[in-house]
């Protein structure tokens, strides 16, 4: 019998920079989905960059197309929302065999299996040959005795078969890419697998295991960034290769690929990730000709302590000539930074902090990238080789999140502001850039809505210098410096506030006259004086414009004491109800954690009122 797949992708649409990382395709996907089609296999992909489905859209959509197989794709981070869709189509009646693969399932299958009870298998490591092998299995009625393939009895009887890592990735066909590529958008490529090294905070690891590095050859990369730069109009490329120069051959391989790019006259520029021991001037200077214009350093921390127990020594002077060489040849420069962990003191975060607060303004780096660094937590996972030493800090929960515990109580007391600035900023962050999506959207309004996130993470990365210096037995700042620190630190307050005001007295008119919108045909549109006549709006915008008003007048009501205040909520609620967009009830989830000024500004950027 014929056997049809479907492999899925939960991850949500739009991360905190949707235009680096919240609308590309699941390559892991891409890949298992190509070598499956290749050798004859029906396979869709229902993924992040090329669908807008709620989860019961998407449980709708499963469901009227009768799968035999389904594939998710499952992290630890993400276990609700799968376990909704899990859950929902077997009580729908949904008997399709259900597997799910990543670092989740391999690095803990029982947990996995513990965690998913509605779910028949796991595809553990590379998933390429396993599933497509899963596939010919049912398809031929046979038993599920595959290699790499996790079922309840193998793990209970102790018959798991391994499958080998795949040896030549040039045998592989390039990555099915579903979504539609915007030439603004930068594309991601593998170009290799695996890692040599053995950071303990790291699942590369446990995933291929050490040692475990494969590179693509030149010809094959170059084939298909030329397919990518030729048929889907790609201009700019992030290789998403953990150690894109690992080792000897690693640096030869990547000196060849530049050496291609320019021979071939192919115009793009990339990024990539290495260490700092394959940064010299003439290999990176070659890179540069080639297009690169971004480096990601793993530099972690600059503690000796927190180092050894990284197990990722860093040496001071050669970070500093290597950042001296990037910054040299104008190459963009961020750097990963675990700066609160359980055995994290003050004084070694204030050393990190230094370090980070002198970086902002070099190597293109922005107050936005410096306060990440700054209140990065480590984000432990099962299987994490770090696990065993951290046991006595971590706790799991129902929802298999680990939960931290400090060591020092005065980290405690600066991640609890740490923690608040991070949320609230990237709430903010992420629905300002949601205007880099909207057709209206335009270089001056990117310039606004980035100069306000600059502002505001600039003013964090002083709160977070400010109360580290407070706490730490190491500070040199006086009374009076630390004075004066507070008052320019209120000032920029106001200063941000001032720009934000005036951006929302520009669209006051708007809102005296009501927003005039009125839907035809599921389309929005927005009058305001200043216009000769209407004009059609984003259902995005749409969602922004009620929930401000509901929250404004919410605010409004509770200060007037109004005894009906909750019968005014559910006139505001109601507002939404009509509105025909998937994006409304997402915005509800997470517009109330936003200043409405945050809110127009929005707007203003959404729909270009200047």
């Amino acid at each position: 019998m014929s056997v049809k797949a479907l492999l899925l992708d939960l991850f949500p649409i739009f991360a905190a920079d949707p235009v680096r990382n919240g609308l590309n395709d699941n390559l892991g996907l891409g890949y298992i989905a190509a070598y499956g089609r290749s050798v004859g296999l029906e396979i869709e992909i229902l993924g992040r960059g090329h669908t807008r489905f709620t989860p019961d859209e998407i449980i709708d959509y499963i469901i009227k197309r009768r799968y035999d197989v389904i594939g998710i794709s499952v992290a630890q981070a993400r276990t609700a929302i799968t376990k909704y869709v899990i859950t929902q189509l077997r009580e729908r009646g949904c008997s399709t065999h259900l597997t799910l693969g990543g670092y989740f399932p391999t690095l803990a299958p029982q947990a996995c299996l513990d965690a998913f009870p509605e779910v028949d298998s796991l595809v553990l490591h590379e998933g390429e040959f396993t599933f497509s092998s899963l596939l010919t299995a049912l398809a031929e009625e046979k038993t599920l005795n595959v290699p790499g393939l996790m079922t309840r009895d193998a793990l209970k009887q102790g018959t798991f078969q391994h499958r080998p890592l795949i040896s030549n990735l040039d045998e592989l066909p390039f990555p099915i890419r579903p979504s539609l590529v915007n030439p603004s958008e930068v594309t991601w490529l593998y170009s290799s697998r695996g890692c040599s090294h053995n950071c303990s905070f790291c699942s590369i690891q446990g995933f291929y295991g050490r040692g475990s590095w494969r590179p693509r050859s030149v010809g094959n990369v170059i084939s298909e960034i030329e397919y990518l730069v030729e048929k889907r109009g790609v201009r700019e490329i992030q290789f998403c290769d953990d150690n894109f120069l690992c080792g000897a051959v690693g640096v030869k391989r990547a000196r060849q690929i530049a050496t291609e790019l320019i021979e071939r006259n192919i115009d793009i520029t990339f990024g990539i990730e290495c260490r700092l021991d394959v940064i010299n001037h003439e290999l990176f200077k070659h890179l540069k000709r080639a297009g690169l214009k971004m480096v990601l350093i793993g530099v972690e921390s600059l503690d000796k302590a927190s180092q050894q127990l990284f197990h990722k020594p860093i040496d001071r002077a050669q970070l500093d000539g290597a950042l001296q060489i990037l910054d040299g040849l104008d190459i963009e420069v961020r750097m990963g930074f675990i700066n609160f962990h359980p055995l994290s003191t003050i004084t070694s975060i204030q050393r990190n902090n230094s370090f980070l607060l002198s970086r902002i303004g070099k190597g293109k780096t922005t107050p936005y990238e410096t306060f990440q660094r700054l209140s990065n937590p480590l984000q432990p996972f099962l299987g994490m080789p770090l696990n065993d030493e951290l046991e006595p800090f971590l706790s799991l929960e129902p929802s298999l999140e680990f939960k931290m515990r400090f060591q020092d109580p005065k980290v405690v007391k600066l991640w609890e502001i740490a923690s608040q600035l991070r949320t609230m900023l990237t709430e903010s962050t992420k629905q300002l850039r949601l205007a880099y999506l909207s057709d209206h959207c335009t270089p001056r309004h990117v310039q606004r809505c980035e100069s306000l996130i600059d502002d505001t993470h600039a003013i964090a990365c002083d709160i977070m210098d400010h109360v580290t210096n407070h706490l730490s037995p190491e500070t040199t700042l006086s009374e009076e410096e630390a004075t004066q620190k507070l008052i320019t630190i209120n000032k920029n307050i106001e200063s941000v506030n001032g720009k934000i005001e005036k951006y929302v007295a520009e669209f006051e008119e708007a809102l005296i006259y009501r927003l005039h919108t009125f839907n035809e045909q599921g389309k929005y549109y927005i009058y305001t004086p200043g216009m000769e006549s209407p004009r059609q709006i984003s259902n995005t915008a749409f969602a922004v414009i009620h929930q401000w008003r509901y929250n404004a007048l919410r605010e409004k009501m509770r200060k007037q004491g109004d005894a009906s205040i909750e019968q005014a909520f559910s006139e505001c609620r109601s507002l939404l109800e009509g509105t025909p967009t998937w994006r409304t009830k997402n915005l509800m989830d997470t517009l109330t954690f936003i200043n409405p000024f945050f809110l127009l500004t929005i707007l203003t950027v959404l729909e270009g009122t200047d």
